[in-house]
C-alpha cells in the first residue's frame, strides 16, 4: 500500500512538472491604434514567457508585398509601412525558453480600422454596456456563426456586417436579434469580411464594438479571432517529428504545378496545404494527407499566384506531427507559345521526346505527332484560357500519330499539353471556322 502511494505521488509530482513546463499559446490578439499606415497588435502576457514571435502578413492580393516575422520581450508590436485600406493578419506563439508555443491563430485587421468603439453609431450611455467577447464559428463556406458575450439589462442587440475588402457595398448585412449570436449567410469563401456589435437597454444603446475581422473559408471553416491551436505557418510542432525542408515547386504550367520537398526521416505521411495567394473571384484552397513527398496539384487559373505550405505526420493518430513549413510562393504563366521553343515557360530540360501539330490553326481533326515518348501511353489535355480542362484523352504511342476531334469546340486559342511519363510538352491550338 505504502508503495502504491509513494508511486502516486511520484507520479502526481511528474504531471505537475509536464504541466508547469508547458509553453501555452498566446491569447486575446486585439488590434488598437490602426491607421492607414501602422497598427498596435498586443496580446496577453504568458506566465514563463521570455519572449514572443510576431508573425504579419497581408491577406489578400500578395502576402509577398508585407510579410513581416520578428521578436519581441513585450506583449505588443507596432506593424508599420501598412497600406491604408489593406486587409492584414496577425499571429503570434510563446518562446519559454526550451520549450515554445503553438502559434495562435490569425487575428485578421484592415488598416485605418480601430478596435475600439469604431464604426457607425457612438452614443453610448453609462447604463448600456458595450458587448465583449466576439468570436466566429464556423457554419458553412457561405455561412458565419457570430457571437458575443452577454450584456446585463439589454433587451436586444443590433449587428452590421461588411465586406471587409475594401467595398463595403458589395456585402453589408444588419440585424436586431435578442440573443447573443447570430448566422450570416451569403458569404463568398475565402473573402474577409467584419461584424460589429451593439447592445440596446430600453430605450437607450451602447456603442457599437470594435470591428471583428474574420474569412469565410472554401472548406466551410471561418477563419480569425484568437481561439489558439493549429497556427498557419510553424504551428503546432512535435520535436520527434521533424518539419520537411527543400520546399519546391517544378514543371509550373498554366494549370497545374509539381510539389516536392525532402523526405522526412520517420513519416508516414505529409499533410499538404495549396490556395491561391491573391485576391481571385472563385480562391483556390486544397488540404490533403498524402504519402510522399510529392503532389501534383491541378486546377489552377493561368497568370495567378499561389502558395503552398507541408508539415510531416509521424503516426496515424495525426498527434505526433511536425510544425508548418513556411509558405512557399510560385506563380502560373499566363500562357504558354505553339512551337517556338525560345518562348515556353518553366519547361523541364530533361524532356525527351517531342510533338508536332497540325494543321494550326485548326477547323475541324487535329493530328498529334508524338516521338521519342518514353511511356507506352500518352495523355492529351485541352485547355481553354480560362484553366478549364475541354477535352482529355489517353493515346497508344506506338501509332505515333493520335487525332482530336475539335469540331464541337467555340473558336479562339486553346492550350495543349501532352504527357508521357514524367514529360510534358505544352502547345497554343487555335481553333477556327
Amino acid at each position: 500500500m505504502r508503495n502504491t502511494i509513494l508511486s502516486f505521488v511520484l507520479l502526481f509530482a511528474n504531471f505537475l512538472a509536464v504541466s508547469a513546463s508547458a509553453c501555452p499559446t498566446p491569447t486575446n490578439l486585439t488590434v488598437t491604434n490602426t491607421t492607414g499606415t501602422e497598427a498596435t497588435l498586443s496580446w496577453d502576457a504568458v506566465p514563463g514567457a521570455i519572449s514572443y514571435w510576431v508573425e504579419v502578413e497581408q491577406t489578400l492580393n500578395n502576402p509577398i508585398l508585407y510579410h513581416v516575422e520578428t521578436t519581441v520581450t513585450t506583449t505588443s508590436y507596432a506593424a508599420l509601412g501598412l497600406n491604408p485600406g489593406t486587409f492584414y493578419k496577425f499571429k503570434v506563439r510563446t518562446n519559454c525558453g526550451n520549450d515554445k508555443s503553438d502559434w495562435s491563430e490569425w487575428q485578421q485587421f484592415g488598416s485605418g480600422t480601430t478596435t475600439g468603439g469604431g464604426g457607425t453609431g457612438g452614443g453610448g450611455t453609462s447604463g448600456c454596456a458595450v458587448p465583449s467577447g466576439l468570436t466566429m464559428q464556423a457554419s458553412g463556406s457561405t455561412s458565419a456563426i457570430l457571437s458575443w458575450g452577454a450584456v446585463a439589462g439589454v433587451t436586444t442587440y443590433q449587428i452590421e456586417v461588411e465586406d471587409a475588402s475594401g467595398n463595403p457595398t458589395s456585402f453589408k448585412d444588419t440585424a436586431t436579434v435578442t440573443g447573443t449570436s447570430y448566422t450570416v449567410t451569403g458569404l463568398l469563401a475565402g473573402m474577409p469580411y467584419k461584424f460589429k456589435v451593439r447592445s440596446k437597454c430600453g430605450g437607450s444603446h451602447s456603442d457599437w464594438t470594435g470591428w471583428a475581422y474574420f474569412v469565410a473559408d472554401v472548406n466551410g471553416s471561418v477563419g480569425g479571432g484568437n481561439t489558439g491551436g493549429g497556427g498557419n505557418n510553424g504551428g503546432g510542432n512535435n520535436s520527434s517529428c521533424a518539419k520537411p525542408t527543400g520546399m519546391l515547386a517544378l514543371n509550373v504550367t498554366i494549370s497545374g504545378a509539381d510539389l516536392q520537398w525532402t523526405a522526412v526521416a520517420g513519416a508516414i505521411g505529409y499533410t499538404i496545404e495549396v490556395e491561391s495567394a491573391q485576391k481571385m473571384n472563385n480562391p483556390f484552397h486544397l488540404e490533403q494527407n498524402i504519402t510522399t513527398n510529392s503532389f501534383s496539384v491541378s486546377g489552377l487559373v493561368p497568370g495567378k499566384l499561389y502558395k503552398f505550405k507541408v508539415r510531416t505526420r509521424c503516426s496515424s493518430s495525426g498527434k505526433n506531427r511536425s510544425g508548418w513549413t513556411n509558405w512557399v510562393f510560385f506563380s502560373t504563366p499566363t500562357s504558354f507559345t505553339d512551337d517556338n521553343a525560345s518562348d515556353r515557360e518553366q519547361m523541364p530540360q530533361e524532356n525527351v521526346f517531342s510533338i508536332r501539330l497540325y494543321p494550326n490553326p485548326v477547323s475541324d481533326a487535329l493530328y498529334v505527332q508524338i516521338e521519342g515518348a518514353p511511356a507506352s501511353s500518352t495523355e492529351l489535355r485541352l485547355f481553354d484560357l480560362n484553366g478549364q480542362l475541354v477535352m482529355q484523352e489517353l493515346t497508344n504511342t506506338d501509332q505515333q500519330t493520335a487525332q482530336l476531334n475539335l469540331s464541337a469546340l467555340n473558336p479562339g486559342m486553346y492550350l495543349l499539353q501532352v504527357l508521357s511519363g514524367e514529360n510534358q510538352e505544352v502547345r497554343k491550338v487555335l481553333v477556327t471556322r
